[in-house]
């Protein structure tokens, strides 16, 4: 699994200064840790975590996540660290079945690394991220995603699923979560379920960017809202007495639905 970035706490002021209204590109400040945190040393880490292990809570700065589902009952773990003074160190810690999971960078600088997990399939997941990507497949326990600037990838879910960012993207296919909530500040979301079964409630809400979702044909509770832009929609059945409810709210930007 390749490993990118680096966390800084030095992103904190550099994303205060960034004016109101301005978009922070997530590649420009990948540069800039890049950049400042170009001494010291990176080293490999793996460890693996005997199970039963049914919740996993990840807590990042910056840096990649990347989560898998196994179908082992234990976790699997992999880092690349970072530190200008000393060695970055993960802190994996166990608690009635909850993994923690986060890195010890005081005292040493410009420190972080990217994160690789491979978790029990139904294991619940939660993913708190400063900047940085988050990946995540193969689960069917529910996911809950947090990230302030970065993209979020989703494939193959059956769980309930919350995501949220705020500069980036958010893409999903081959899912089949019941409920899915979906909050951008600025950026897209494209979203796109398997299976024929209507999901029973899908929210999106976006401040500036597009929406398109790509869901199973039938009959929906649609509440579309929008500031600007054009709203499309195809194979749906708009009924107030359907079951599935799909809700979007976008400030400016388009909306794109499509029953297959």
């Amino acid at each position: 699994m390749p490993y990118r970035s680096l966390r800084a706490p030095s992103l904190v002021l550099l994303t205060a200064l960034v004016p109101a209204g301005c978009i922070v590109e997530l590649d420009a400040l990948e540069q800039y840790v890049s950049s400042s945190c170009r001494h010291g040393e990176t080293h490999h880490h793996e460890r693996s975590i005997d199970g039963p292990i049914h919740a996993v809570v990840v807590d990042g700065d910056v840096g990649e996540v990347v989560v898998r589902g196994h179908a082992e009952p234990g976790v699997r773990f992999e880092a690349e660290l970072h530190a200008d003074r000393g060695e970055a160190r993960p802190v994996l810690d166990v608690r009635e079945g909850v993994l923690h999971v986060s890195v010890d960078c005081s005292g040493r600088g410009c420190c972080g690394g990217d994160i690789g997990l491979s978790i029990p399939t139904a294991a619940r997941l939660e993913v708190g991220l400063g900047v940085g990507d988050v990946e995540v497949s193969d689960l069917t326990g529910a996911v809950v995603l947090d990230v302030g600037t970065g993209d979020i990838e989703l494939r193959d879910l059956a769980g309930e699923l919350r995501s949220s960012t705020g500069t980036g993207r958010i893409e999903g296919e081959g899912l089949r979560a019941p409920k899915v909530k979906a909050d951008m500040g600025t950026g897209d979301v494209e979203l796109a379920w398997a299976g024929d079964a209507a999901p029973p409630s899908i929210t999106v809400d976006v401040g500036t960017g597009n929406v398109a979702l790509d869901v199973p044909t039938g009959a929906y509770v649609l509440k579309l809202d929008h500031g600007w832009g054009d709203i499309e929609v195809q194979g749906l059945d708009d009924r107030s007495d359907a079951e599935p409810r799909l809700e979007v709210d976008v400030g400016t930007g388009d909306i794109d639905i499509q029953g297959r």
